[in-house]
């Protein structure tokens, strides 16, 4: 990928590689190719607002082909996959989701939360007490694309007998035009005492982001 600067209003030939993948469409099968200048919160905003208009009459989509051959007759079917035996689980307390969108009227901010838990489990075979809980909260003004914000909180906990351990882990995530911002923190116990703690304050230039 390379950096384009274009000059506004003025039309320019674009050349753009999808990722690869192997599909056979039925005949008579439509695709759909959606183009877009932003994705949030599935991909971060450029720095600044645009524009971009597709110019349908002289764009396509070029599909590469692979004709039949004869010699494929005789290719192998895929063998069943190899995987390891399910562990032994007993769930102790049952894991939740719970997902929000709101928008502010007056600021005109859009704020995208997800709280879930995998709940408490015990694996069987190691005797080992798992809990987990998330929490996700992205925000963006869709005015100003330097206002999106990424915020995560993440918790741990692992117990066997009287040994218990955890970890508590938040991590923030904003930008400039020119730079990332991260700041993170992350705390780890041993029963009710700390035994580590680490802050991270990074910037990191924006890369074609």
């Amino acid at each position: 990928m390379r950096k384009f600067g274009g000059e506004p209003g003025k039309r320019y030939k674009v050349q753009v590689r999808l990722n690869d993948c192997g599909h056979r469409f039925r005949a008579g099968t439509r695709i759909r190719l959606a183009v877009s200048n932003a994705y949030w919160p599935i991909a971060w905003p450029s720095p600044e607002a645009a524009t971009v208009t597709v110019v349908t009459g002289s764009s396509g989509l070029v599909l590469p082909q692979r004709p039949l051959r004869a010699e494929d007759a005789e290719l192998a079917p895929f063998e069943e996959p190899a995987c390891s035996p399910k562990l032994r689980k007993t769930q102790i307390e049952q894991g939740w989701e719970k997902r929000t969108v709101t928008h502010d009227r007056v600021t005109g901010e859009v704020v995208w939360e997800l709280d879930d838990s995998d709940g408490t489990y015990r694996i069987e075979d190691i005797d080992l007490t798992i809990s987990i809980r998330r929490r996700r909260r992205l925000s963006i003004h869709p005015g100003d694309p330097t206002s999106a914000r990424a915020e995560y909180d993440w918790h741990r906990a692992f117990s066997r007998g009287h040994w218990r351990v955890a970890t508590e882990s938040n991590v923030s995530v904003t930008s400039m035009r020119d730079a990332f911002q991260v700041m993170a923190r992350m705390d780890a116990f041993e029963g009710e005492s700390r035994v580590f703690s680490r802050n991270w304050d990074e910037m990191i230039p924006r890369d074609l982001v």
